[in-house]
Order: structure tokens, then sequence, then C-alpha cells
């Protein structure tokens, strides 16, 4: 039976976890990743928002555009990556590797500043095998010091000395700045990352919205309004032509109605940091179809 010496070291998966989000290699696959994704979105069009409620119909009306490649497309979901799983868990990756690369360049530039000491554990954080170079001297240990001082300081260089039993050792880099430079980019990167998740998910987002008389719509991600369309008027000048077209709406929170408001074009009407526009008008007629296997069926016209 084996037994375990008290000097011998364990496998901590949090740590061997830690350390792969902290390698520049896995930041960088990530990203290119994402560059992948970004890539086949916009080669291969996306179904949009209003479109998933039948999904079928748009794919069968864009199947010229996916060519040869269109059964793969569907089956790997291609026509909606950006709403996908997969995508979502590569932002989540991406995400926590911007954290751990963030801590680690925190903490060097930290202790570089002097506000923590450096030890040997520390230089685990630039890897398996940091760059180290060992000096054999025949001077004492403070001519070392000295030179190396002036050696570096010529370049415009910092050292500190790790405090450790296995002898005078010292942990030198470039300028200070670049190190908070490369915190504060870190930091950005992640920044920018979360909001694009807080926006794709609770943000709101705008959305043409073509209303029939009487139609309500609900407004935003979470929020407790919606908005009736009320009545359409088309006001015609003398000569004749038309001058202006108003809408009269009414704000709704769940059923109880709040307020009533007139849009026009350039007259928008806003509640609770939500805006309603009125961009224009044109006549609409919907209309969708089956045929007798329940398949949605593309309905064209001459115009």
């Amino acid at each position: 039976m084996a037994k375990e010496t008290p000097g011998a070291s364990r496998f901590e998966p949090l740590s061997v976890l830690w350390h792969v989000f902290a390698a520049p290699q896995t930041l960088l696959v990530l990203l290119a990743l994402i560059v992948l994704v970004l890539a086949t979105g916009s080669l291969i069009p996306q179904i949009p928002s209003q479109a998933m409620s039948d999904p079928r119909a748009w794919l069968a009306l864009h199947t010229g555009l996916f060519g040869q490649g269109g059964d793969l497309v569907r089956t790997l979901g291609l026509f909606d990556v950006y709403r996908s799983f997969g995508f979502r868990l590569l932002l989540i990756l991406t995400g926590l590797c911007l954290f751990v690369r963030l801590a680690e360049s925190a903490e060097v530039a930290w202790r570089v500043i002097g506000r923590k000491p450096w030890t040997p554990q520390a230089l685990v954080s630039w890897g398996n095998r940091p760059p180290q170079i060992w000096l054999s001297s025949t001077l004492s240990p403070d001519e070392v010091r000295a030179r190396l001082d002036r050696f570096l300081g010529e370049r415009h260089a910092w050292w500190k000395e790790v405090s450790g039993p296995s002898g005078p050792s010292l942990v030198a880099g470039g300028r200070r700045p670049v190190l908070w430079a490369r915190v504060l980019g870190y930091g950005a990167l992640l920044l920018a990352l979360a909001g694009l998740a807080v926006e794709g998910n609770w943000g709101w987002q705008g959305e043409q919205w073509q209303p029939i008389l009487g139609e309500n719509r609900a407004l935003g991600h979470g929020t407790p309004y919606s908005i009736r369309l009320d009545a359409f008027e088309m006001h015609m000048g003398d000569d004749p032509r038309l001058q202006e077209y108003p809408s009269q709406v009414t704000w709704l929170e769940v059923d109880v109605e709040l307020e009533r408001a007139a849009v026009g074009v350039g007259h928008p009407t806003t509640r609770g940091g939500v805006a309603v526009r009125q961009l224009g008008y044109v006549p609409l007629v919907r209309m969708r179809g089956w045929d007798s296997e329940g398949r949605s069926l593309i309905l064209e016209t001459e115009e």
C-alpha cells in the first residue's frame, strides 16, 4: 500500500483549472473561436427574431442562399448561431479566462509596486517554465545586486527580491506602466463582454412593429409596460397632399391603462426609459398558409 509523504504534492482540480484559464494560449483559442462564429454569422443569413415563431418558413424562403450545404446548416443550427447554447458557453468561458488573466495581471502589478512581497509561489503565475537566469560570480552578493540594479535601471526595468530559503533571488520585468496597461486592457475586455451579455439577455433592443387597430405589444425585457394602437389618422392639406399622419396610443401596465399619447414622425412617446417612435406608414397584408402535411408555404406576389 502506498503511503503519501508530507512533501508530496496533491492533485487539486481547481488549481489546475485556474492555470488552464490563466494560460495565454487558452485566451487565444477562445478568441479565435469567437471570431470564427462571428464570421459564420456574417456569411450565413441569421434568422430574425420576428421569424422565430415559424423558422421552417424562413428556412424555406432562404434555401437558395444556403446552396449545397443547406442540410448541414439546418442540422448544425448555423442559421441561429448567436442564440445557440454553444456560443453562449463560449462567451462564458471567455469571460472566465479574462477574469483569471485580470486577477493574475493585477497581482503581478500589485507586487511590483511593493504592496505585496514576492515569494517563490508567486512565480507560479508566470507558468510552469518562467524565464530564469542563473548567475555565478566571485563578487559579493551586495556587489552583484548593485551591478544588476545599474544594468536594469539603464533599461528602465524593475526588480524585486524574492524571499525564500534557496538563496538570494531576484525577479525583474519591464516598465511598470505596461503592467497596469495590461490590467486595464483585460478589465475593459471583461466589461465589454459583460455589457454584451446584459444587453443580449436583459437589455431592450429596437424592433419594428406594424400594428393593426386595437393590437397590443409588450415593450422591453422584464418591463410591465405594453402599448396599444387606438387610432391612426391621415391629415391632408389644401394641395391636397398628406401633411402628417399621427397615431393615438395607450400605455398599459399589465391590463391597467396608464395614459394616452399621440405619436408622430419626430414626436415619440416615452415612459420608464422606453421610447416608441413612428417611422412611417405602409399598407400591410399578412397571410400564412400550410399544405396538407402541415408544412409552411411561401406566398409570393408579382410585386
